[in-house]
């Protein structure tokens, strides 16, 4: 008997041992791999035990899928889990989450202003001649700034959905605020398309087809929904104060969240691609004139070829560029570029505002046929834009880097061994994932190569 279990124990070192000797080797290829990028300024973090599903990479956390139904929400750039999510229902999760739009960053803005203002606060109190007037103003603003905060928390949430069950949980904490069976509300729900989310409301494609309900944070419940007259196509998409959706019918659509359409614009054929939002800031005048002017531009691409460019609050036509192919994915807007794939397999660079000019290079006017800055054949998405380039997914899992302005190539890295690469439009780190639980943040080195 002592044999016996002596050989059996002998045998798990031995299995555990093969295990740990194929862990090292699959670790030290990856790290072959990424060691060959330019991005030189690289992080490694893991998640043992854990076969990865799917990773989204939302605001300043990655929410981790994996085999055994649970998310977990990541520290982006150090790797510590904030939280583990365990999927009660039997099932992983429909769609990818979701957390609400522009909620976090608001959130880390208010806390900036309230630190300066306590700043300023505590220098008027030291103060020999205290303004007890700017005081006053001081003491009413920070309190203003405190109930901003504390309502903007209790809408920082996550949002995810898994066998028609939408879960809302803390976005910091992890906990489970509460769970709504979509199917046995007063108007029934069954997702279709991954959800999306603002401060106050979750909305829901519906298998209808046709419809998007918007289910109120505080009541849990969906009594209207937002319809079009053909199946809605992709996951809608939401920029404040409006959410915007593409049709079959050939329309892009822009509701508010109160039901009412704000506009409706039609292509010349059935829609596929979701819609994109960009957004570009810039200052103009000088002095007490000077101010910072705000352009949304709501991007669809068409079965007609077309890829348009509508004023997101108007639904004015800005501008539309022919492709020559059909467009069935949506389009990714990263400042002054917008990336769009065509159904040929090429990978568009066009110019978000683009321009006629004489020959001698002077600005003219703004021009209604779009414009091309540069095309790659071969080429998937757009991943990563850096401080020297861009940075695209092509053939064979190839990393190319391009020259944002001109497209030339300036670099081919081969990423086969990593199923997950990251679509970052935030900044220039780059997130690479291995199913092992293997992660990688990448940023590119200063060195020219």
């Amino acid at each position: 008997m002592r044999n016996r279990l002596a050989a059996s124990l002998a045998f798990a070192l031995c299995v555990a041992g093969m295990a740990a000797g194929a862990g090292a080797q699959e670790k030290e290829a990856l790290d072959a791999a990424v060691a060959q990028l330019p991005f030189k300024d690289v992080k490694y973090f893991d998640l043992r035990d854990e076969a990865i599903t799917r990773v989204s990479l939302l605001s300043d956390a990655l929410y981790v899928e994996t085999a055994s139904n649970k998310v977990y929400a990541v520290d982006r750039m150090t790797g510590v889990v904030r939280w583990v999510f365990a999927i009660d229902t039997g099932a992983p999760l429909d769609f990818p989450p979701v957390i609400a739009h522009g909620v976090p960053e608001e959130r880390t803005r208010l806390e900036d202003d309230l630190v300066k203002v306590r700043v300023r606060l505590e220098d008027e109190k030291k103060a020999k001649n205290r303004d007890m007037v700017k005081l006053r103003q001081l003491l009413v603003r920070s309190r203003e700034i405190q109930e901003t905060h504390r309502v903007l928390c209790e809408r920082d949430n996550f949002y995810c959905i898994s066998k028609g069950w939408l879960f809302c949980l803390d976005r910091m904490g992890g906990q489970v605020f509460w769970r709504k069976d979509l199917s046995r509300l007063p108007l029934p729900i069954i997702p279709s398309a991954a959800p999306f989310a603002t401060r106050s409301h979750v909305f829901v494609p519906d298998v209808k087809l046709d419809r998007v309900y918007p289910i109120e944070i505080g009541r849990q419940d969906a009594f209207l929904h937002l319809q079009a007259a053909g199946d809605i196509t992709g996951q809608p998409v939401y920029e404040d104060p409006s959410s915007y959706f593409t049709s079959q019918d050939g329309f892009v659509y822009c509701f508010n969240v109160n039901g009412r359409m704000t506009w409706k614009h039609e292509t010349q054929g059935p829609i596929k691609a979701g819609a994109a939002i960009g957004i570009r800031r810039w200052s103009e005048g000088e002095g007490k004139q000077k101010h910072e002017v705000l352009e949304k531009t709501c991007y669809v691409g068409s079965t007609d070829m077309g890829f348009y460019a509508f004023d997101a609050d108007g639904g004015n036509l800005r501008w539309k560029y022919e492709t020559g192919a059909l467009l069935q994915t949506p389009a990714v807007a990263v400042g002054d570029t917008v990336y769009v794939k065509t159904e040929n397999g090429a990978l568009l660079a066009l110019n978000v505002k683009p321009l006629h000019k004489d020959e001698a290079g002077k600005v003219i006017g703004e021009r209604r046929d779009g414009e091309l800055r540069w095309r790659i054949p071969l080429g998937e998405r757009f991943v990563v834009k850096t401080p020297s380039r861009v940075y695209v997914l092509g053939k064979d899992t190839q990393l190319i880097g391009v020259e944002e302005m001109t497209g030339a190539l300036k670099s081919r890295h081969d990423l086969a061994a990593f199923p997950f690469i990251l679509t970052n439009t935030m900044d220039g780190t780059l997130y690479l994932v291995h199913p092992a639980g293997h992660f990688y943040v990448c940023r590119e080195s200063k060195t020219e190569f």
